[in-house]
């Protein structure tokens, strides 16, 4: 049996990276939290707090989802960016993407789950979701070998 947790904190991590390669290859620099457990964000970029949320998209919604309790994290950020894992299940189009959003401009509603779970979903097409770029194929390989969603 595998250790949910620590697969979560490993995806994050790898979706944190990639995020900040991004921006090194860009020849910023990018302060990275030290705490992974930091309630104000995950990096700082030009004065800016960056959280980065790591997830298969939540595909029939066409929207990014988590919960509840990061909802504040997100709006305390700058900017919200989106590490989308490619599902094994069925096609998508935001799958092996990343992208970016003001967390003041982002559309939002919550959505309660079949087993009673609250959740905010972030659509994908909403005016100021901006695609940034597609992962390459070792990085999206990584991605899914930390995820333990039932579309991988």
């Amino acid at each position: 049996m595998f250790d949910s947790d620590s697969l979560q904190a490993k995806l994050g991590r790898a979706g944190e990276t990639i995020v900040l390669n991004y921006f090194s290859r860009k020849g910023v620099v990018v302060e990275a939290s030290i705490d992974q457990y930091d309630s104000q964000k995950d990096m700082i970029v030009k004065n800016k707090k960056i959280e980065v949320k790591t997830q298969v998209p939540f595909v029939s919604k066409d929207s990014f989802s988590f919960k509840q309790n990061q909802l504040k994290k997100c709006l305390n950020a700058d900017w919200v960016f989106f590490v989308s894992i490619p599902t094994k299940k069925r096609e998508h189009f935001s799958t092996g993407k990343v992208y970016a959003i003001e967390s003041k401009k982002m559309q939002y509603s919550g959505y309660q789950t079949k087993d009673g779970r609250d959740m905010i979903l972030i659509p994908i097409k909403q005016e100021n979701m901006k695609e940034l770029f597609s992962m390459t194929e070792e990085e999206c390989k990584i991605l899914q070998r930390y995820s333990v969603s039932e579309w991988n």
